[in-house]
């Protein structure tokens, strides 16, 4: 978990039950419960899954279900070791999201509609700042936008695969290396322009960023 996070009384005793209850550990399908957070205020961050218990996949569920705002995933550790990203490049920061991703390619979830965790957004805390960040590990954000751009079968919204190309072309242009994606190209004509001016808006915001903070 973050920093800024804690658990809900009883939530890991409601976790182990809602384990035993689905047989999440015998089902090879599922690879694990995911659950909403609150807010320290005790209001649901984001919003509630469409169904509760529902299957569906990590990438899936926001592609095509709209899911919004931080949710608690528990997988199982089997899968983290075996998808776990290897950091070739050093970056400071690996993104859980892209584990997300490649577990969606192979397995679903069960979404629960209960809070299981508080978060509280600190001011200096990775969620607040999440957008400065994926700028200081390029190849790891640029990583993220691209497997969703090259997924076919795990979601089906077009909104949400242009989306992924424009920023797969934003954080391209922060790394070296250049690589390339294989959606259809009409995607990659209108994600170049709006990318540019994303680009742009990242060159202005860090200037305010560090007039700001020496």
């Amino acid at each position: 978990m973050d920093d800024e996070d804690y658990f809900i009384e009883g939530a890991l005793k409601k976790v182990m039950n809602d384990l035993k209850l689905f047989s999440v550990e015998k089902d090879e399908s599922i690879s694990g419960l995911v659950y909403l957070t609150n807010d320290i205020n005790g209001s649901i961050i984001g919003n509630r899954f469409k169904k509760d218990n529902m299957i569906s996949n990590l990438v899936q569920i926001v592609a095509d279900f709209n899911s919004i705002g931080d949710k608690k995933q528990v997988i199982k550790s089997k899968l983290i070791k075996e998808i776990l990203y290897k950091n070739i490049r050093n970056e400071r920061r690996v993104p859980t999201s892209l584990l997300w991703i490649r577990i969606s390619n192979n397995y679903k979830c069960r979404f629960i509609n209960k809070p299981i965790v508080v978060k509280d957004y600190l001011d200096g805390g990775m969620t607040k700042n999440i957008n400065r960040l994926r700028r200081k590990s390029p190849y790891s954000s640029r990583q993220i936008y691209k497997e969703l751009s090259n997924q076919n079968n795990v979601y089906k919204s077009r909104k949400f695969k242009l989306k992924s190309v424009i920023l797969f072309y934003k954080y391209n242009f922060y790394w070296q290396e250049k690589t390339t994606i294989s959606p259809h190209f009409i995607y990659k004509i209108i994600a170049l322009p709006i990318s540019i001016i994303l680009i742009i808006l990242d060159l202005f915001s860090n200037l305010i960023y560090v007039s700001k903070n020496g």
